[in-house]
């Protein structure tokens, strides 16, 4: 339970002891009460069921947004070897088959680069649509992206990659941004 959900719980809950007060002290003969009584209270548990149990739609949205195909327009990267100075750089020449993301509804997407197949696999969103997770049909490893634009026109995603090879360490950081085709 969320603690809003809670402090909405406590609330209503509050509200419970006074009107039990009021409604003792009122002339009203005890089929009348109970009555009054049980219409109360299942008024309070339906407004705290309507109320409480808000579904986290992030996810769901993002999928809506993130479905359709992407044509990549821009990228930004970085990568350092070791304790060398980063090497960094940006690519804005992209016509729009030059790298394009398809994310289906069933959750599989598909990479093309000039019309060629490049990688496939299922995609989740995660984090209440923060977070996007591929899995290469042909790889062990997912890769993680964190969203930072979802519209329905405009995809910008953040990557980073850290690996470590015979004792030296590469770290590879970008962002990429696409269009909605």
């Amino acid at each position: 339970m969320h603690l809003t959900q809670l402090l909405e719980t406590l609330s209503l809950a509050n509200l419970i002891v006074p009107f039990n007060r009021i409604i003792n002290q009122l002339t009203i003969n005890n089929k009348q009460m109970q009555k009054i009584k049980f219409l109360v209270l299942t008024l309070l548990v339906v407004a705290v069921g309507f109320t409480g149990c808000k579904k986290d739609d992030g996810d769901d949205d993002a999928k809506a947004n993130l479905v359709g195909k992407w044509a990549l327009t821009k990228e930004t990267w970085s990568s350092t070897v070791g304790s060398q100075a980063p090497q960094t750089g940006s690519d804005t020449d992209f016509d729009n088959d030059d790298y394009v993301y398809e994310f289906k509804s069933d959750n599989t997407y598909r990479v093309t680069e000039d019309g060629d197949l490049e990688d496939s696999g299922t995609y989740s969103i995660q984090n209440d649509g923060k977070k996007l997770v591929l899995n290469d049909s042909n790889e062990d490893q997912d890769e993680n992206f964190t969203i930072k634009t979802l519209t329905s026109s405009q995809l910008v995603f953040t990557y980073e990659e850290i690996e470590t090879e015979g004792g030296v360490t590469f770290k590879y950081s970008g962002e990429m941004t696409f269009k909605k085709l």
